[in-house]
């Protein structure tokens, strides 16, 4: 495997010209992000209503657009702020304009990007409880558009899951999130009941007849007991 086959693999765009053909019109399988300025908005409208703790004199950017951007960033497979900048910097103005961002260039009067550090500066700020609530609305709300081919994973910040994680629910064919939890890594609280508690709560509704795919953890024989969806497993 390529030593950079992450970023490839996430990087919106189209793929190179050699595997083009593969591809019929309209299909998104050659960008991680399929989003259009449609659903661009819909998301930045889930996002209005997030409690902005900002003092009045640092606002510069729309709290809703900056939040927008980083979950924009995440969907596209970013693992942190500054490659959640670097996924938003390519945005034309047509989708900055959806997102929300109001600064516009003196010269050449097209929407400006948030910096590196006012996007760090958001990441920090941002309650997520309060992030995942919208999220997992949104994307509830929106299902109905997608495959239901699910994947669920879980990532730790460090230490072996003791710093805390988040538990995903994401889509096969998009990566796009469908329901997340975060967990702090203690006994009660850590990926595998996290995880239970995801499928048999926040997306409950939404696993009729889906085919849900998770590693080896996921096979243990004790299963959210309302969940119906139908439960695979891969290493």
């Amino acid at each position: 495997m390529k030593k950079d086959a992450l970023t490839l693999l996430s990087r919106p765009g189209l793929l190179p010209p050699a595997h083009q053909a593969a591809i019929a019109d309209g299909d998104t399988a050659g960008a991680r992000c399929a989003l259009k300025c449609p659903e661009l908005r819909t998301l930045r409208h889930a996002l209005l209503g997030l409690t902005d703790t900002r003092t009045p004199k640092a606002i510069r950017h729309p709290f809703s657009a900056m939040l927008t951007l980083i979950v924009y960033g995440l969907i596209c497979g970013a693992q942190d702020v500054k490659a959640i900048w670097q996924k938003c910097a390519p945005l034309d103005h047509y989708q900055r304009r959806a997102i929300g961002l109001t600064r516009r260039n003196k010269k050449t009067g097209l929407l400006t990007m948030p910096g590196y550090g006012a996007l760090n500066d958001i990441v920090n700020r941002i309650d997520p409880v309060e992030l995942a609530r919208a999220l997992n609305a949104w994307l509830v709300e929106n299902s109905d558009l997608l495959p239901k081919t699910l994947a669920l994973d879980g990532k730790s910040i460090g230490a072996k899951g003791r710093l805390g994680g988040i538990v995903t629910l994401c889509f096969h064919a998009t990566g796009q999130p469908l329901a997340q939890r975060t967990y702090s890594g203690k006994k009660d609280d850590c990926e595998l009941p996290v995880a239970q508690r995801l499928l048999d709560k926040d997306a409950a509704s939404q696993l009729q007849g889906a085919l849900v795919t998770g590693d080896a953890l996921d096979a243990q024989k004790k299963r959210p007991s309302s969940s119906t969806a139908t439960a695979a497993t891969t290493c």
